[in-house]
């Protein structure tokens, strides 16, 4: 089974340094196999990784394994709704 990204959300903010704050927002579901989500970007700042509406802590419930892979340290339960929330 393979985790599906739903959609993709970006943002852009210009900062009073003139210089332009990039984020986006992944939507995936987990239906089972390796917990490892690939998002759109490359991953500066994870700014939220939620799962099913929790809130999970970085290096307890997830690690950042490559600059655009989020592992979570744990299968969650299947469906779940996974949101990655970052900077890039």
């Amino acid at each position: 089974m393979s985790n599906i990204i739903l959609s993709t959300t970006v943002s852009n903010l210009l900062i009073p340094t003139s210089r332009v704050f990039q984020s986006t927002t992944n939507n995936f579901v987990y239906t089972g196999g390796t917990p490892s989500f690939t998002v759109v970007n490359e991953i500066k700042n994870v700014i939220s990784i939620k799962i099913n509406g929790l809130e999970e802590i970085q290096n307890v419930g997830y690690r950042v394994i490559d600059k655009n892979i989020v592992s979570f340290n744990y299968e969650p339960v299947i469906p779940s709704n996974v949101t990655i929330n970052y900077s890039y």
